[in-house]
């Protein structure tokens, strides 16, 4: 979970840890590689518009003390595409389960 000022008010985004310090993220509009691998975790997307949407992120090497974070819903979010990459002081706590999935009783628990 990640505080930021969405310029709507303060509030917390939900967003999952792509890129660690050191690693290279690319992706085009169907996959999300992290140092050459593809990454498995799809996240949440509208086939129609492909997995990123229209923002796909050109090869980027995630700084030192600083994460890439994004979405489950990749095809509309404000992520790390939008404000870039983000500070650990900006996390404020851990997703420990997922009760819903897309409206419907789903359970993951991490």
């Amino acid at each position: 979970m990640l505080s930021c000022n969405t310029g709507l008010g303060n509030g917390d985004l939900v967003e999952r840890v792509i890129g660690l310090p050191g690693q290279t993220i690319r992706s085009n509009l169907e996959t999300i590689s992290v140092n050459g691998h593809i990454l498995s975790e799809a996240g949440w997307y509208y086939p129609r518009y492909g997995q990123l949407g229209s923002t796909p992120i050109d090869r980027i090497t995630v700084s030192p003390g600083h994460s890439l974070v994004m979405a489950d819903n990749r095809t509309n979010s404000c992520d790390s595409r939008s404000f870039g990459m983000i500070c650990p002081s900006s996390v404020v706590g851990q997703v420990v389960t997922i009760a819903l999935r897309n409206g419907h009783p789903h359970v993951d628990f991490f």
